[in-house]
């Protein structure tokens, strides 16, 4: 390394998951990232490499994008749950027929929605 350049220092803080290992330079603040291991078929490997490279991406990064959504969408599942949960007590009053439940109101169908 240069004389101006700083080099990077490593520090340990505490995250809500325990101890968190941080990155410091002079440029750019990193969190490491958790290393985990998962076990697939080599073809299907290949296969994803190929896909994700056609995305300008790499297997990792895909995957990174992939387990955010996933998240999200078990978190959103949850507060679903959730509010279901909170309104359980809401009734009716009454059963509808399956003709009732699919009706459409026809002003409905003017503002583009199906």
């Amino acid at each position: 390394m240069g004389p101006n350049v700083l080099a990077p220092r490593l520090s340990r803080d505490w995250g809500s998951n325990g101890p968190v290992d941080r990155l410091h330079s002079n440029r750019v603040h990193l969190c490491c990232m958790k290393k985990v291991t998962l076990s697939a078929d080599a073809s299907l490997i290949k296969l994803a490499r190929a896909v994700a490279r056609t995305q300008h991406k790499t297997l990792n990064g895909a995957f990174r994008e992939w387990l955010q959504q996933y998240a999200a969408e078990a978190g959103s599942a949850q507060e679903l749950d959730s509010l279901m949960e909170r309104l359980s007590h809401v009734r009716a009053g009454r059963h509808f027929t399956r003709a009732e439940m699919n009706e459409r109101r026809s002003d409905d169908h003017k503002g583009g929605r199906r």
